[in-house]
């Protein structure tokens, strides 16, 4: 039979049995909210509490062998049994009592004889006494696993900004040669096609390294007009080469699709964490599709129950990059984490984590938003959000252009 977890659990030591006949009466209409057993020894209840240790222990302190303060220590010595909350019961007037108990961790003290009102709340006030203490373990094991997390992000950034040098130079000697390449070779050929494409990479994974080096030092992005279905295609083109020939690549361009306000960079890093994602979800082939289109999010889109990835997004008109694959899905606790810094599923095979937190943190940047919708064996989608630029005005603004009004 599996244990009541919905009842907090009591036990009461007395060596009278009177006495806990009297309580199993006075509490018998409690019996729906407490889980209550009745023990006539503190060694009784040692044995009792260590297969299954209560909530509460209403422990009487003068018995016959080992006393009430006996047994109060022993339960506190336990690591099994220290968090049980102990209230001392007693007919003894002893002023120095109460300190001896307080002393070796009881909760409260009780003096025989006592009206049930009184029991009763002193019991509810141990159980919420032990339900806070609960909930401020979980809260500092949380805010440990924070402080392990962002110590780690912190070491990412210090190696981060000592390689972004170093890859800038090795960029340029990349990039150099890759146009005295381009220069030796005729026009419209295959190889001067791929040095193209080998310079464009480049010059992204530039802009990639420039973007780290703001990101450490604190500097702000820049903030340009971004045609939402140009970076796709340009990012598949680089991508393609990469895709197993399991897998079948479909680009559905927008008839018409307004500007989005962002970096184009970091766009181009949004897909391609995006479709790289759905690559790794593919083993054995599918099918990875990509869309652009605009859409209208109301209040009802992006209420108080939206996600956490929702916070800076705000009702209006938006440019929506949809990713979807056929491949092997998620389940709910991984898409419950699919957004935290350094969780992988691919831990141990060279993933390490920080892709789609990444993809998040630089979508809700620009006030986007991302939804995700996933089942095993069913696929994945990705929807991104971008507000669209509303106005001429707007776009001027974010252009740099400078807007003159006034007679």
């Amino acid at each position: 039979m599996q244990p009541d977890t919905t009842r907090s659990r009591i036990m009461f030591v007395d060596d009278e049995p009177n006495v806990l006949e009297g309580i199993a009466r006075s509490l018998h209409a409690y019996a729906d909210e407490w889980l209550m057993t009745f023990v006539n020894s503190a060694p009784k209840a040692m044995e009792a509490l260590a297969g299954t240790p209560c909530d509460v222990a209403v422990v009487d302190v003068n018995m016959p062998g080992n006393s009430g303060l006996d047994l109060l220590a022993a339960l506190k010595a336990d690591p099994r049994t220290r968090d049980i909350e102990v209230i001392m019961f007693t007919g003894l007037k002893d002023r120095d009592l109460k300190r001896r108990a307080l002393d070796l961790g009881a909760t409260d003290l009780l003096l025989k004889p006592v009206m049930t009102e009184d029991l009763v709340a002193r019991l509810r006030s141990a159980i919420r006494a032990r339900t806070y203490r609960e909930q401020l373990r979980a809260q500092q094991a949380r805010l440990e696993e924070e402080l392990v997390r962002s110590q780690r992000m912190e070491v990412v950034g210090v190696l981060a900004a000592g390689l972004a040098h170093d890859l800038k130079s090795m960029l340029t000697v990349i990039l150099g040669y890759s146009e005295l390449t381009e220069q030796m070779l005729p026009g419209d050929t295959t190889a001067r096609r791929n040095i193209e494409q080998i310079q464009t990479a480049g010059r992204r994974a530039k802009q990639l390294v420039a973007q780290i080096g703001r990101l450490v030092s604190g500097a702000q992005d820049e903030r340009e007009l971004c045609d939402l279905g140009a970076i796709v295609s340009e990012c598949l083109s680089l991508l393609r080469p990469t895709m197993p020939d399991t897998i079948d690549v479909v680009w559905q361009p927008p008839a018409a699709c307004g500007p989005v306000t962002a970096d184009s960079t970091q766009l181009c890093q949004v897909v391609m964490n995006l479709c790289l994602n759905a690559r790794e979800a593919m083993p054995h082939g599918g099918v990875l599709t990509l869309s652009v289109s605009e859409c209208e999010l109301g209040p009802e889109d992006i209420g108080p129950d939206a996600s956490e990835t929702d916070a800076t997004a705000r009702p209006g008109h938006f440019a929506r990059l949809r990713v979807t694959d056929t491949g092997i899905g998620m389940d709910e606790a991984t898409r419950a984490r699919l957004f935290e810094p350094l969780f992988s599923t691919k831990r141990g095979q060279g993933g390490a984590g920080l892709g789609l937190a990444v993809v998040q943190r630089i979508i809700t940047r620009w006030g986007g938003l991302i939804r995700v919708t996933s089942d095993l064996g069913a696929g994945t989608t990705f929807d991104v959000y971008l507000p669209l630029v509303e106005s001429r005005t707007e776009a001027r603004c974010i252009s740099g252009e400078t807007t003159h009004a006034g007679t």
